[in-house]
Parts: structure tokens; C-alpha cells; sequence
């Protein structure tokens, strides 16, 4: 795991979904430390992950908008192609992201066994439905001689500091304090 990756992490589902990834790539960018690595996803989760310190780039696919259908998906195909990733993971088990994977080129690509696009993957895990979803994200470091049982990794969200003061202050205004780890709220 010591060369250099372009390794691409897909997550084009939920803005929960999206949270829910970002253990898997605080591990990844544990496991390839010297990765350049990017995520994928859609254009309203772009600012969940933009501050994130685990990526080095986020690139949106609007799948409702200019990315839709077949002519959409070919344009980011293209463009993913371009950009020489090595590598690529799926936590998301659609038909339309191995297929974009696929047609991109990504020499290695890793997804679930119960993706619809199955067969786009060289490196398929069982999805376990008794998982917790962040456990089950990290599976898809198996194939690498990860143990995702192992791994520590928390949910990240990273906030500029305007957005951070503006809840603060309508917590604040709510009656609601921080205090420790947690929030109290004082409207009892």
C-alpha cells in the first residue's frame, strides 16, 4: 500500500449517507497515507465534505440535473477518466456507479457483492445487512487486509467558522447551551 493512488471514493447517495462515509475515508487516507484522494458525490452533500482534511478534492455529479442519462453519464465517465484515478471505491451499490467506474477506467475497483453493478468491481465484499453502515463502508478495505472490526474511526463534518457561529448563536438564542460533549437546553 506504499505507491501513490489516485483513489476515488463514489458516495452519490444521501447527505446521511455521506456522513456515514467519512470513516471510510479517514481510513483510507490512514491506509494511503500519500494517496491523492477525491469524493464523488452529489452537488448539494459538495459542502459536507469540501473542509474535510482526509481529501485532498470533491467533484459533484448532478445525476437529476446535467449529469442525467446516458449522455450525462458518459460526460463524467470522461471526465473521471481524465483525471487518472488508480483506484476507486463504492459504498454506494448502484447499477449507474459501477457502470461510471467502469467506463472511466479505474484500473482497481472495489464495491459490494449486492451492488447491482456487481460485475463492474475486481474487488467485491459482502454487503451485511447486520452491520452498522459505517461498519459496513469499511468492509470495502477487506480486499487491502483491513479488519473493519478494527477500526476507530468517528463521523467527521467539518464547518467553516461562520457557519459555526450562526448555529451557535441560534442554539444560544433557543435557550440551548453547550456544555461538555453535549447540548443542554435551558427552555424547561
Amino acid at each position: 500500500m506504499g505507491k501513490r493512488e489516485k483513489v476515488l471514493v463514489v458516495q452519490t447517495s444521501f447527505l446521511g449517507d455521506v456522513v456515514l462515509t467519512t470513516p471510510l475515508l479517514a481510513e483510507i487516507r490512514c491506509r494511503f497515507p500519500n494517496s491523492e484522494m477525491s469524493v464523488l458525490c452529489t452537488p448539494e452533500a459538495k459542502s459536507l465534505l469540501e473542509r474535510n482534511p482526509d481529501i485532498d478534492g470533491v467533484i459533484t455529479d448532478d445525476k437529476k440535473g446535467e449529469g442525467a442519462g446516458w449522455t450525462g453519464l458518459w460526460r463524467k465517465a470522461k471526465d473521471l477518466r481524465a483525471r487518472g484515478f488508480t483506484l476507486a471505491f463504492s459504498p454506494h451499490k448502484s447499477f449507474r456507479t459501477g457502470l461510471l467506474l467502469f467506463l472511466a477506467g479505474i484500473p482497481c475497483r472495489v464495491g459490494f457483492r449486492q451492488s447491482g453493478g456487481w460485475f463492474f468491481y475486481h474487488r467485491r465484499v459482502n454487503r451485511n445487512p447486520a452491520l452498522h453502515d459505517v461498519q459496513r463502508n469499511l468492509s470495502l478495505l477487506e480486499p487491502f487486509g483491513v479488519d473493519p472490526k478494527k477500526c476507530q474511526r468517528n463521523l467527521r463534518v467539518e464547518v467553516d467558522p461562520g457557519t459555526r457561529d450562526a448555529v451557535r448563536n441560534l442554539f444560544s438564542s433557543l435557550g440551548i447551551e453547550r456544555r461538555g460533549c453535549g447540548w443542554n437546553d435551558h427552555r424547561h
